[in-house]
């Protein structure tokens, strides 16, 4: 089994996309649930996230050149806010192959 999430905290956001899967989480599937994940809150708090999400994207982006990555837990903060922030946790298995 191969699990984890993308989410968007602080700001009074708790969004989050998650996968529980039988095969590794592939890379497109992976951008497109943080592309999912960006569009969720109001305009502001999408404004406040863009760095953020492509620094996610691009850790996907390393990660699908490497043969993709096993648990790891990375947070990438709003500059200047460090409450609000993008995470990705891979709980188990593999994803962003």
């Amino acid at each position: 089994m191969h699990r984890g999430r993308i989410q968007s905290q602080g700001g009074g956001l708790n969004d989050s996309q998650s996968w529980a899967k039988q095969a590794p989480l592939d890379h497109s599937t992976g951008i497109s649930l943080s592309h999912l994940l960006e569009a969720m809150p109001n305009k502001k708090e999408k404004k406040l996230r863009v760095k953020a999400h492509a620094a996610a994207r691009a850790f996907m982006d390393a990660a699908k050149l490497a043969g993709g990555v096993g648990v790891t837990s990375k947070t990438y903060v709003v500059k200047g806010d460090p409450h609000r922030r993008v995470d990705i946790e891979v709980r188990k298995g593999v994803a962003f192959k």
